[in-house]
């Protein structure tokens, strides 16, 4: 250990003291664990062997009915660690090359059967994103290009809490078949 030198102004003993106290100090700073901690508020999805599963029905200016599966693995806490995500799309023309895709997702864990109602098994919800080229069109005829699908998502209400719906948000970033990451943060 160093050897503690008096200063002229400051005698050893109130050297001794402050160290004493910063040492005390730094221990107390660092957080216990809590056993009652809830799990974090953001996870994420990875998605992987993003397929097309219907290609959709073109009527004018709107696509219906494009379903596209990937394997997804949950990073951290998720509630389904591994399962499957199911997207399906509705994609609107609006013009001047821009698209609006709108999609009922859900992630379901491995094994389980797929409902209509939330279940720990499985979550919900929706992603909206504007995008440059239509997905759909891009499966039909794969030389047509494709590109990056960057949404907003929205989990659907789990329950009401003092008479609100809790809703989750969050991004979903990755190509036209649904490989990328699925990201939600509760409030």
């Amino acid at each position: 250990m160093p050897r503690l030198r008096s200063h002229p102004f400051i005698p050893t003993s109130i050297l001794v003291a402050a160290l004493v106290l910063f040492s005390a100090s730094a221990l107390l700073a660092q957080p216990l664990p809590d056993k009652n901690a809830k799990p974090p508020k953001t996870v994420t999805w990875v998605l992987t062997q993003g397929k097309v599963i219907a290609p959709g029905t073109f009527k004018g200016n709107v696509t219906t009915d494009y379903v596209v599966e990937a394997m997804a693995t949950g990073q951290g806490q998720a509630r389904v660690r591994t399962g499957k995500f199911t997207i399906k799309c509705t994609i609107e023309d609006q013009g001047a090359g821009q698209y609006l895709l709108r999609g009922a997702w859900d992630i379901t864990r491995e094994g389980a059967a797929r409902k209509t109602h939330h279940t720990p098994d499985s979550i919900k919800g929706v992603l909206v994103a504007k995008l440059d080229y239509n997905p759909a069109a891009v499966a039909a005829n794969p030389g047509a290009g494709g590109g990056a699908i960057k949404g907003n998502v929205v989990v659907s209400p789990k329950r009401r809490l003092a008479g609100k719906e809790t809703k989750a948000r969050g991004t979903f970033e990755g190509d036209q078949n649904f490989n990328g990451t699925l990201t939600i943060s509760r409030r």
